[in-house]
């Protein structure tokens, strides 16, 4: 497989494994309203830091 073609790869793994960090945060957040601030806090950072590295992989791979 060729470099593009593994960059691509972590790239989408990376952000299923995001989206459900998120989904599993928001069910804990669903039945404890303390955890609704941080439930906003982790998704944010989690989502920040899933599109820095989607740049990097864009800018290595483009």
């Amino acid at each position: 497989m060729s470099v593009a073609v593994v960059s691509w790869i972590g790239a989408a793994l990376f952000v299923i494994w995001t989206v459900s960090a998120l989904a599993i945060y928001a069910a804990i957040a669903w039945t404890d309203e303390r955890a609704v601030s941080g439930f906003w806090l982790a998704g944010s950072a989690l989502i920040a830091l899933t599109t820095m590295l989607l740049r990097r992989f864009v800018v290595r791979v483009g």
